[in-house]
């Protein structure tokens, strides 16, 4: 619980670039994710996807969530 705080207050830091953001939404949907929150994990997943389709390992994030939904 503690990430998950830590991380959406740093995505409240003025001048973040859209890697920032996307490292950040990424982190913090791994929290979700290992918190139970699968819900939460997939639409910060697809929110960095829809960005950038090429972020870590993203897109193979959000076609196990799509799978297993």
């Amino acid at each position: 619980h503690h990430a998950i705080t830590w991380f959406a207050r740093s995505l409240e830091t003025i001048d973040l670039t859209k890697e920032e953001y996307h490292g950040l939404w990424y982190e913090l949907a791994a929290a979700h994710e290992a918190n139970g929150d699968d819900d939460e994990a997939a639409t910060l997943f697809e929110k960095i996807y829809a960005e950038n389709v090429d972020f870590r390992d993203v897109a193979t994030r959000v076609r196990e969530f799509v799978s297993t939904h």
